[in-house]
């Protein structure tokens, strides 16, 4: 039973390591947010920010988020915006 287990959470470890499953996880999480605890935007026009947290491991050589975590975050934030 403890080596099934220690399959497992090696598997969701890699998952989580390897295909980035924190953004499967986030984006459901934003739109529950918004959803939720966010009040309803009535005006489509109007500035609307969404806020997240930048890792040093997104950064580039010159400390700028890279391309592929900026349009991840713009992928978040467009979720939680409809």
């Amino acid at each position: 039973m403890l080596g099934l287990l220690m399959a497992v959470l090696a598997l969701a470890l890699a998952y989580f390591a390897l295909l980035d499953g924190w953004y499967l996880v986030r984006v459901p999480c934003a739109v529950l947010r918004a959803r939720l605890l966010q009040p309803r935007v009535r005006d489509l026009l109007a500035e609307q920010s969404y806020s997240g947290r930048v890792l040093p491991s997104d950064l580039d050589l010159l400390l700028h988020m890279n391309n592929a975590r900026y349009l991840r975050e713009a992928d978040v934030a467009r979720a939680a915006h409809l």
